[in-house]
């Protein structure tokens, strides 16, 4: 859960009444960390040479995740040697665009992750993606709209980059700034990283369950 959902809810004529306590989602850091980025890549068949950019979804079909508006910032990217990976039951194609297709292991998603240069979450709404998390615990420097929880985990320049919902422009613009600056994607990404070891590990999430029982154990 994140902090959006849990304040609507709280805020809600329904479940305003009832008891809440805010427990992020985690993820096993184990399979979800850094791979050498060249290795990962000729797995794939991406391309060595160039500046990935790597867009996640489920399907095009869903507005929400708004892939509208990460094809409508690719056309304000300065660089010309951006190359454009999908991950999900995405039908795009292009001459520097390459879908991954639908990949279920988790070892292989983290090795997709880790292709990626910059990863972009252009979602219209969204609660606590976990595609968010997953990028950020491979080390992978994420450009997101401010939108529902991603703000829970992202803070804007410190471990990622943070773009006004639906602003196609903004956000070429701040994808533009990784792709020039190694510096600042390395800074980020290990930012990231840390964020994740730090907020959102299994044993952390099992401790907070654990800290919830044992209140409501003791609930007068």
């Amino acid at each position: 859960m994140s902090k959006w959902l849990y304040e609507e809810s709280i805020n809600s004529d329904i479940f305003s009444h009832l008891p809440h306590y805010l427990i992020p989602n985690s993820l096993d850091t184990d399979i979800f960390t850094t791979h050498d980025k060249q290795a990962t890549r000729k797995q794939f068949g991406l391309p060595e040479d160039k500046k990935i950019v790597l867009f996640v979804a489920d399907s095009v079909q869903d507005r929400r995740k708004g892939l509208f508006c990460l094809i409508d910032s690719m056309e304000y990217l300065e660089k010309k040697d951006v190359f454009l990976a999908t991950m999900g039951e995405l039908s795009i194609v292009g001459e520097d665009i390459k879908s991954l297709g639908f990949i279920k292991e988790p070892e292989t998603i983290a090795k997709a992750y880790n292709c990626a240069d910059v990863f972009v979450v252009p979602s219209l709404e969204d609660n606590l993606p976990n595609t968010v998390m997953e990028a950020m615990a491979c080390g992978v420097p994420v450009v997101a709209f401010k939108v529902g929880g991603i703000p829970d985990m992202i803070q804007d320049n410190e471990n990622g980059l943070l773009v006004s919902p639906e602003n196609s422009q903004e956000l070429a613009k701040k994808i533009n700034y990784l792709l020039e600056n190694e510096e600042v994607r390395t800074r980020l990404g290990q930012a990231g990283f840390q964020t994740v070891r730090e907020r959102y590990t299994l044993t952390i999430q099992a401790e907070n369950y654990i800290n919830l029982y044992k209140k409501l154990l003791n609930y007068n």
